[in-house]
């Protein structure tokens, strides 16, 4: 293998989307990019960008193959994982709406607001109870940011941005702390918080934001 610069002909185009698409090769367009309002390229930033190159065109056709059935392969995971999302989707919005009854339970169904299943709590300031090798997830919007040996809730809880992600709902059933940009929920005794977490997931919370 050798380090070349992109001049010449191009032998093998799929190898070169594969070269562009990586994060080195990403890397380095941001960085060389100009300008600010809206950072652009040029011949000479493209012309200069190393990347390594095998010697025939045999094993760069090769490895261009691997890669493009990779593709197929995630593309078709891909597809399937949609259809079976939207079917999660159709189950969810006929069991959580009562549209869809399992065997043995008859009972009535109750419109109720939020407020009346659970209380809505405020994250707090980390800074002061950080410990790096805590019990203890600190949770912000993006996920776990930091370790604790302090939690504001060990019940099970529904999670919900307080802004950003606010369409991410979060279930824990572990002890937790969370950051003031992350709601957490007391459930209220005779509810389930798993349940109302998917309730969460089915909401449109975008609407709201």
């Amino acid at each position: 293998m050798r380090s070349v610069q992109l001049k010449g002909k191009v032998q093998t185009r799929e190898l070169m989307l594969y070269i562009f698409q990586s994060p080195a090769t990403k890397q380095f367009l941001i960085q060389s990019a100009y300008g600010t309002t809206m950072a652009g390229l040029n011949e000479k930033i493209l012309s200069s960008l190393e990347f390594y190159l095998p010697d025939t065109i045999d094993e760069q056709e090769r490895i261009a193959r691997i890669l493009t059935d990779l593709d197929k392969q995630f593309t078709i995971t891909e597809e399937l994982i949609a259809k079976k999302m939207a079917i999660k989707q159709g189950v969810m919005y006929e069991l959580l709406t009562g549209k869809k009854r399992l065997p043995g339970f008859l009972g009535t169904w109750k419109s109720k607001q939020i407020g009346d299943v659970l209380s809505i709590r405020h994250g707090k300031n980390q800074q002061e109870i950080e410990q790096p090798t805590g019990k203890y997830p600190i949770l912000g919007t993006g996920g776990e940011i930091g370790r604790t040996d302090q939690f504001l809730c060990d019940k099970p809880s529904v999670l919900l941005g307080r802004k950003g992600t606010i369409n991410n709902p979060r279930y824990m059933d572990t002890p937790f702390w969370t950051i003031d940009t992350l709601y957490y929920t007391e459930i209220k005794s005779g509810n389930s918080a798993k349940y109302l977490y998917y309730v969460f997931c089915n909401i449109n919370w975008m609407q709201y934001n």
